[in-house]
C-alpha cells in the first residue's frame, strides 16, 4: 500500500475538473454530492473461473430471468462513438435530447432497457474495513435503484479488482495525500501484466470477480432483490485485501471491456439501450500506466450503439483530494465521459455511515435520470 490515501469511485471525465471552478465536492449533506450518468445492459452468468480463464457458463443461476438471453458485448470501433484522443474538452456534457440524447416525441420512446453496474474494488492490504462499509450500504442502493428505474429493467451487477501484478512481488507504489504524485510509468509497468497473460487472480486484470459460482448477478427490477443483495454483500467482502499494492483502478475498470477478457466476461456488458455504471472503491492513488485515452476508448467501444459517452455513469468513494486532482489518472478516467462523477469521501476505517447516502441518495437517482434520456434497444 502506498503512503497516499485512496478512493472508491466511478469513471468520469478528467476535463470536468479542469473546466469547472475548484470546489469541495464533499460539502453536500447526506451523500448528495456531484454526479455523472451511464448506460449498459447484460445477462446472468454462473461461470466458474479457473486460472486458465475458462469461459464456460450456465445461464440458470440466481437472479437470472428465465426469459433473458445474453446480449453480446459491443465491439464497434471507438471512432463511431465519437471517441476523442484529446479529452481536455468533453464532446458530450449530458444526455439531454438537445445534446444528442433521446428526445421523447410521438415517434420516439425514450428509456433504457438495462443497466450494467461495475464496481471496481481496491483489494490491497488496507481495504477490508471499506469493503465492509460498501457491503452494508449496498441494499439501500438496490432499493433506491428499483424505485428510480422503469419496472422490469434488466440489471447486471459485477465486481473487478485493482490488482494486476503479483501480490507477493514486494514494494509499494509511490503517492502523497494531495493526489498529485504517482509512480513512474516504467515502475508501474513491472506490475502490469496484460490480460493476454492471465495470472490466475480471481477478479484480476479486468476479469470479473467470481463469487458463489457467479461472475455477475442478473435480475430485473420487478423481481425480489434479496438474492442480489446477499450475493453482492458477500462478494464485496470476499474480494479481500491480498491483491497487489500497485493499485490500478482505471485499468481494472477499462480492461473489463477489452477483447482479451471478452470470453471470460461474456454477457456482462450490453450496448444498445443499456446504461453502464463504473464505481470505484479505493483508498490509494491510481498507478495505471497507460494514457487515460486508452482506458476511456476501451469503455466507449463497448457502448458504440448506445451512444458512447452519454451512456456511461461514473463515481466513487475516494480520498478527499481526488475530485480536484486533475493530474491523477483515476480522476481523469472517471471524468472523461462528459458528466461530473458522483464523488464521495472514502473516509477512515470504520467511518462508512455516509456510503448509503452517496449510493442511494445520489448515484441511484443519476442512474434513473440517465436511463430516462437514452434510446431503448431496438
Amino acid at each position: 500500500m502506498r503512503s497516499s490515501v485512496c478512493v472508491l469511485g466511478v469513471t468520469l471525465v478528467a476535463s470536468c475538473a479542469a473546466e469547472q471552478p475548484t470546489r469541495d465536492p464533499f460539502d453536500a449533506a447526506d451523500g448528495e454530492v456531484e454526479h455523472g450518468t451511464t448506460h449498459s445492459h447484460a445477462t446472468s452468468h454462473d461461470d466458474t473461473e479457473t486460472a486458465a480463464g475458462d469461459s464456460s457458463r450456465d445461464d440458470s443461476g440466481p437472479g437470472a430471468s428465465e426469459t433473458s438471453e445474453p446480449a453480446p458485448t459491443g465491439t464497434s470501433a471507438s471512432e463511431s462513438a465519437g471517441v476523442r484522443l484529446d479529452i481536455a474538452v468533453p464532446e458530450t456534457t449530458n444526455v439531454s435530447g438537445d445534446d444528442g440524447g433521446c428526445s421523447p416525441s410521438p415517434d420516439q420512446t425514450c428509456g433504457c432497457t438495462a443497466v450494467d453496474i461495475l464496481f471496481v474494488i481496491d483489494n490491497s492490504d488496507s481495504m477490508q474495513p471499506y469493503q465492509d462499509g460498501l457491503a452494508t450500504a449496498f441494499p439501500a442502493f438496490v432499493q433506491a435503484m428499483i424505485t428510480s428505474l422503469p419496472h422490469g429493467t434488466d440489471l447486471h451487477v459485477g465486481i473487478t479488482s485493482t490488482s494486476f501484478g503479483d501480490p507477493n512481488a514486494g514494494g509499494a507504489a509511490i503517492g502523497d495525500d494531495t493526489c498529485s504524485y504517482n509512480a513512474l510509468d516504467a515502475m508501474a509497468l513491472n506490475h502490469y501484466p496484460p490480460p493476454s497473460q492471465p495470472n490466475g487472480q480471481n477478479g484480476g486484470q479486468g476479469r470479473l470477480y467470481e463469487y458463489d459460482g457467479l461472475r455477475y448477478y442478473s435480475m430485473k427490477t420487478d423481481q425480489d432483490p434479496s438474492g442480489l443483495e446477499q450475493w453482492f454483500s458477500g462478494a464485496a467482502v470476499s474480494v479481500g485485501d491480498q491483491g497487489s499494492n500497485w493499485e490500478m483502478m482505471a485499468a481494472g475498470g477499462a480492461w473489463v471491456a477489452h477483447p482479451d477478457n471478452s470470453a471470460f466476461n461474456d454477457g456482462f456488458l450490453r450496448d444498445a439501450g443499456a446504461v453502464l455504471v463504473v464505481f470505484v472503491l479505493t483508498d490509494e492513488l491510481d498507478n495505471s500506466p497507460e494514457d487515460v485515452a486508452v482506458y476511456h476508448d476501451l469503455v466507449v467501444s463497448a457502448k458504440a450503439s448506445c451512444g458512447g459517452d452519454t451512456c456511461v455513469v461514473t463515481g466513487g468513494l475516494v480520498p478527499d483530494c481526488l475530485p480536484n486532482a486533475s493530474t491523477n489518472v483515476l480522476q481523469q478516467f472517471l471524468s472523461s465521459f462528459g458528466d461530473v462523477p458522483t464523488w464521495g469521501p472514502i473516509g477512515t476505517p470504520g467511518d462508512s455511515s455516509h456510503y448509503a447516502g452517496v449510493l442511494a441518495n445520489t448515484l441511484a437517482q443519476v442512474i434513473g435520470e440517465t436511463c430516462d434520456r437514452i434510446e431503448p434497444e431496438g
